[in-house]
């Protein structure tokens, strides 16, 4: 394996540089095409890049693969859900998120990506669910749990409890910037609420 390409390939990703990261991903497959995990930062670039339906079906593809390993299973199916998600195949996209955590069960990933799947389509009491499931993993990010309820909370106009989740965010990541801007909109709206009483 081409250790520096597959730095690159991390690199690319971590910048969001996601034209760099499918032709760095091409490289690396002509140079190792027996390198199934190439294919989930592949398959990422091209959901980035709006090629979804590329995305979906290499991520199917990999999955299939009879020597994809149990985490490459796992990737590739909550890799899929995003994916299936941004095509509106929300059913669908449920479906990856339940089986890359039954391939994980111990990982919050993908019932964080169900939770914030079911907030963005509205259904906040589901959202609630999911994420909660995640602070119940041993290994969770929690942080990003807490946000996604106090962010449930926030559409429902439930001020103090917002505020209690964007805080417990904020307290395991001070640097977590979108949780302070969501803790600020929460103590504001709970003002104005206050005040037209």
């Amino acid at each position: 394996m081409s250790e520096d390409c597959w730095e690159q390939i991390h690199q690319a990703h971590d910048k969001d540089q996601w034209a760099s990261l499918l032709e760095l991903c091409g490289v690396h497959l002509r140079e190792r095409p027996d390198h199934l995990e190439a294919n989930i930062p592949k398959a990422v670039a091209l959901r980035n890049l709006y090629r979804l339906e590329e995305a979906a079906t290499l991520l199917a593809q990999t999955f299939g693969h009879p020597s994809a390993s149990p985490k490459c299973k796992y990737q590739c199916q909550y890799e899929l859900g995003q994916v299936l998600e941004d095509m509106g195949r929300f059913d669908d996209a449920r479906l990856a998120y339940e089986t890359a955590h039954q391939l994980f069960p111990n990982s919050s990933i993908p019932l964080i990506f169900r939770g914030v799947m079911e907030l963005r389509v509205g259904d906040f009491a589901a959202a609630r669910d999911w994420l909660n499931r995640a602070l119940e993993c041993p290994e969770s990010d929690f942080d990003e749990a807490h946000f996604n309820i106090g962010s449930t909370y926030l559409a429902e106009q439930n001020y103090d409890k917002s505020i209690e989740h964007y805080q417990k965010a904020i307290t395991l990541d001070p640097n977590y910037d979108i949780a302070w801007e969501g803790l600020a909109d929460a103590k504001h709206a709970h003002e104005i609420r206050e005040q037209s009483k």
